[in-house]
């Protein structure tokens, strides 16, 4: 697999063969990326589901001044920070941890890739106090399992899909009028 655009552009990232490890395809992430191209520039990213590092990659590569990227699998996320450190990548900082559990400062950007049995929506309840208010979470995720419209303090703003997967962007939401 290769870094699609950036600085890393056209760099050889390796995956490991672990279960449930699904990579976000080349044209997913060109696609997501392209969209997020004027929000990346300087911005704090999280990666929520790190996998094979790929999406942390992408978004410090366009430009992200510091990208957390979270794994729960210890093998991957090893497998995730070695990748990092050999390409010089040295605004991403690699967590072992389930990224529900986070209790960071609140993010500009949101990745998440969740395995497709979890239910998509306690993903967005779980992330949404991550996210700033100028914020988006962006959701890959099995189609047809996140709806359009309001999902706790955000909602779906935009959404697409490829194949079997779908990808929707979420930003808080307005505020209801008293």
């Amino acid at each position: 697999m290769r870094v699609t655009g950036g600085t890393l552009r056209n760099r050889v990232v390796r995956v490991i063969d672990r279960p449930g490890l699904r990579p976000t395809p080349a044209r997913v992430r060109e696609a997501v990326f392209h969209r997020l191209r004027d929000r990346l520039i300087d911005a704090r990213v999280l990666d929520a589901c790190g996998g094979s590092g790929i999406l942390a990659l992408e978004a410090w590569s366009r430009g992200a001044r510091a990208v957390v990227c979270v794994e729960r699998d210890r093998q991957a996320c090893k497998h995730i920070a070695r990748t990092v450190h050999a390409l010089g990548a040295d605004g991403i900082s690699v967590r072992g941890r389930d990224a529900r559990r986070l209790k960071l400062d609140p993010f500009d950007v949101i990745l998440t890739d969740p395995p497709y049995a979890d239910p998509a929506p306690p993903w967005v309840k779980s992330l949404a106090p991550l996210l700033k208010p100028d914020g988006v979470l962006v959701f890959e995720h099995r189609a047809g399992a996140l709806s359009r419209g309001r999902h706790h303090e955000l909602e779906v703003v935009w959404q697409r899909r490829y194949g079997d997967t779908e990808v929707s962007f979420l930003e808080p939401a307005a505020a209801s009028p008293a």
